[in-house]
């Protein structure tokens, strides 16, 4: 099953952190990358780590929701979603994105709800804040519904910068997700 998105991942990039063939040639050796999954309430952050993952648990008793997929055999990748609030608290987001320790970041937008690109444009502002060299992605989710705006028009009606690559995406797609994750990989291999 994951095999088609392995081979979608360009494992000839450097990996931070690890010499060359380190992760490979010992076997016993594995990378870990850590991606924050953002966004504000029912964008479908959960769907999304989900759809990637091999694994998946929400038994933590803070309420944060994690996944992981081995992309190789020396190379893990782990999704961290913080626990949704009930509503969009700006200090809340603002604290866990300055005390973030993770290589990327991924955040998901419904496209389909310009009601909350407000919200969305607020959380990128302040991953740039705090994190200005930060690999960062939009993950323009929905793209499957007509009244979902296009990855390119969120860009260009809001002005985001074309350091954050933004991508369409369908959360419940495998394919979908997974070409965002390999993008949030190329980003973090690129820092």
């Amino acid at each position: 099953m994951f095999q088609k998105f392995k081979d979608m991942v360009l494992l000839s990039y450097a990996i931070p952190g690890v010499e060359e063939g380190e992760a490979m040639s010992t076997g016993t050796l594995t990378q870990a990358i850590d991606i924050l999954i953002g966004g504000v309430g029912k964008v479908g952050k959960t769907t999304f780590i989900r759809t990637i993952s091999q694994y998946t648990d929400n038994a933590h008793s803070d309420g944060w929701f994690t996944g992981q997929v081995q992309i190789d055999e020396g190379l893990d990748a782990h999704f961290i979603e913080p626990p949704a609030t009930p509503y969009f608290d700006f200090h809340w987001q603002r604290d866990l994105i300055a005390d973030a320790d993770v290589h990327g970041m991924i955040v998901v937008c419904d496209s389909t709800r310009p009601d909350n690109f407000g919200e969305m444009i607020a959380i990128l502002e302040t991953i740039r804040a705090f994190h200005p060299d930060m690999p960062c992605v939009l993950a323009a989710n929905k793209q499957d519904q007509t009244q979902a705006w296009s990855a390119e028009d969120i860009r260009v009606a809001l002005g985001i910068p074309d350091s954050i690559p933004v991508m369409p995406c369908i959360a419940t797609d495998l394919n979908s997700v997974g070409n965002v994750v390999v993008r949030v990989l190329e980003e973090i291999w690129r820092a």
